[in-house]
């Protein structure tokens, strides 16, 4: 939620709680790459305000209207709405000298009155003050004045050279209230965009790096980082199982905000590890959200219900049915995206489906993907974090190919399970799990034949509470 003493917002709720309130007369400066997101970044500032019933006034000297207008469009931003309600003004104005600037300038601004002035950019005008110290003084003198004059927000861009880290705007920098560097950089043909926050006036900045994407039709979305230092779940509930033999193998009852790691050879996987899922989900008539990097969603749809058929004896249309209430399967290519960038739509997505447990399935392609990747460990173990803040549970499936990850994973992991076979002297294998949760001694659990055939026992009554569970849902429905 935006914060309610806060008069402006940049039209992220995350990035608004990292900057705190925006105040009227403040000046924001937004600094940065070419193809940084800059203009982006201004246009939903100020479109977002428009939606709030604030007047703004976006004044360029390159930009074209038509082409704003579109492009601005595939993230959101509907100038052309705003303006034909009266919100949104577009001027252009030519660069011809600093005296013309200032007059133009101040005139537009006194002409009507604006919650919003966004100039784009600032350096056409400081290139005019190069060599004449008196007039940049003179600039920075009516920077100051303006923000006094705009009973709001001002917004200046400030283009960096390309090959540069240091943005030549210091001056500029020393009247602005916040300054925002949005920087880029490409590892293996994939595009990662973080933003800085440079100066937050009146704020003791910790978290001053934070990546943040651009996303069609939603804008700039940012990865919000948990606070340095803070874990700290909600309120405790306990989940558990219908089928009593997943109790032993889980340890327990499952909790919300834990975080389980699933582990097995890369040749060799069972059906039981997934079965508690089932179980879980109509027990405790919980949502899971299914994440995949390995497969399609139909794959794991058909796996899933082929498990139920044979391992609990449900009929197709039951399975069908568990699917369709409890299950959202979304699959994910990490080859296609940075990784802060598939974090946030990861965060983005969970915050859609808001699921009480959340599966990250084939974990072995991510770390396999982005090994090598600076900040990939940083961006998982925040997004690990923010879940278990929220309460959620967290179940990661984890093929064995990369020793570093599987320990990393199961270090921070509240409960391990590490599946192993053992060829017993009929030369069938069976599975085993060596299961390991906070608080008790590490354990081996067998599975045989007998074993699984009192999964039977079981399934009746676990189909029996899902039928009642799909009933109720239908109840609900009308």
């Amino acid at each position: 939620m935006l914060n309610k003493e806060a008069e402006y917002t940049t039209g992220s709720p995350e990035l608004d709680d990292l900057i705190g309130p925006i105040l009227p007369n403040s000046m924001l400066l937004i600094a940065g790459h070419p193809g940084s997101g800059k203009t982006s970044l201004a246009s939903q500032i100020c479109y977002a305000n428009t939606r709030l019933g604030k007047k703004c006034l976006y004044v360029t000297f390159y930009e074209d209207k038509g082409k704003l207008y579109k492009n601005m469009s595939k993230i959101g931003v509907d100038f052309q709405s705003a303006e034909e309600k009266g919100f949104f003004k577009f001027v252009k104005l030519p660069v011809v000298s600093i005296e013309s600037f200032l007059k133009e300038f101040a005139s537009l601004v006194e002409r009507e009155d604006f919650d919003v002035v966004v100039l784009d950019s600032v350096n056409p005008v400081l290139e005019l003050t190069e060599k004449r110290e008196e007039h940049r003084a003179i600039l920075l003198n009516f920077f100051y004045q303006l923000t006094s004059s705009i009973i709001g927000l001002l917004v200046v861009l400030a283009e960096v050279e390309a090959r540069g880290e240091n943005v030549e705007t210091r001056p500029i920098d020393f009247v602005a209230d916040a300054v925002i560097y949005l920087k880029h950089r490409v590892e293996r043909g994939m595009l990662s965009r973080i933003m800085e926050l440079r100066k937050i006036r009146g704020l003791p900045l910790q978290t001053v790096e934070i990546p943040f994407v651009i996303i069609e039709g939603k804008g700039i979305r940012v990865f919000k980082p948990p606070k340095p230092g803070e874990i700290c779940p909600g309120p405790v509930k306990k989940l558990s199982t219908t089928i009593k033999e997943f109790l032993e193998v889980l340890g327990g009852s499952l909790k919300t905000g834990n975080t389980l790691l699933v582990s097995y050879p890369s040749w060799g996987r069972t059906p039981l590890t997934l079965l508690p899922l089932v179980d879980l989900a109509i027990t405790n008539d919980s949502k899971i959200l299914f994440v995949t990097f390995l497969y399609s969603p139909d794959v794991i749809e058909e796996l899933l219900t082929g498990i139920m058929q044979n391992y609990l004896n449900f009929e197709a249309e039951l399975a069908r049915e568990v699917l369709k209430k409890y299950l959202h399967i979304a699959s994910f290519n990490p080859s296609a995206y940075s990784p802060s960038h598939l974090m946030m739509l990861l965060a983005d997505l969970i915050e859609s489906v808001n699921p009480e447990i959340v599966v990250f399935h084939g974990g072995e392609v991510l770390a396999a993907t982005y090994k090598g990747f600076s900040d990939f460990w940083i961006n998982h173990r925040n997004l690990m974090v923010w879940l278990k803040n929220k309460g959620k549970i967290v179940v990661n499936y984890f093929a064995r190919i990369d020793p570093y990850w599987n320990k990393t994973l199961e270090a921070v992991s509240d409960l391990v399970v590490r599946v192993y076979f053992k060829r017993e002297g009929n030369g069938e294998l069976h599975p085993e799990f060596l299961v390991w949760r906070q608080g008790f001694h590490p354990q081996v659990i067998g599975f045989k034949s007998e074993d699984m055939g009192k999964l039977a026992s079981y399934s009746r009554d676990l189909a029996k509470l899902a039928k009642q569970r799909l009933g109720e849902g239908s109840e609900r429905e009308r």
